[in-house]
């Protein structure tokens, strides 16, 4: 079963902590690395709620985890059963920016949504206004990237900001329910 099988189908209410769940042991230390090397610019704060996390994982003090290696910090992370949503969407976020900032910016662009380098300016207008445009935007990035990287995507999108990309859901689901018939 794919992710959007899971959040089209599931009886239960589709989250980030879930999504998590879902993914794969490569790609969770692929999130959780590429969160530990990326500069969120809050002063550390991220990687600090990050690291209490690992602490309590590994049963260290604080002060022991943030002196691990990244790397080893990261396999504590991606270990995590259930780590918070806010956790896991600076994790996907992280793992968008510094490995799939390609197909990032190819959905922005095929959207016409200005972006620097994949990063969408705070005072953006409404993101998506024509479903047909995002129908050819998702159809393009199946046809360019990894099916799996782009469902994972898509649904870091639709479950970061349902108000701003819950269009995904229902294109996403035409698409589905036509390759099935």
């Amino acid at each position: 079963m794919t992710i959007w099988d899971e959040i089209l189908t599931s009886a239960r209410e589709m989250d980030m902590s879930r999504l998590w769940q879902l993914l794969d042991a490569d790609t969770r230390f692929l999130a959780a690395n590429s969160f530990y090397q990326h500069d969120f610019e809050d002063g550390g704060a991220q990687h600090l709620q990050a690291d209490a996390k690992v602490a309590a994982a590994l049963n260290f003090r604080l002060v022991a985890a943030r002196k691990l290696p990244a790397e080893r910090k990261a396999r504590s992370i991606a270990l995590l059963p259930r780590p918070t949503p806010e956790l896991v969407a600076m994790m996907l976020t992280a793992l968008h920016f510094e490995n799939r900032r390609g197909l990032m910016s190819r959905f922005l662009d095929s959207l016409g949504i200005e972006h620097e380098d994949g990063l969408i300016p705070p005072d953006h207008g409404p993101l998506i206004a024509d479903s047909g445009r995002l129908a050819e935007a998702i159809d393009g990035l199946f046809s360019s990237f990894p099916p799996d990287q782009v469902e994972l995507y898509l649904a870091a999108l639709y479950l970061s900001d349902r108000e701003s990309w819950g269009s995904i859901r229902s294109v996403v689901s035409q698409r589905k329910a036509s390759s099935e018939g």
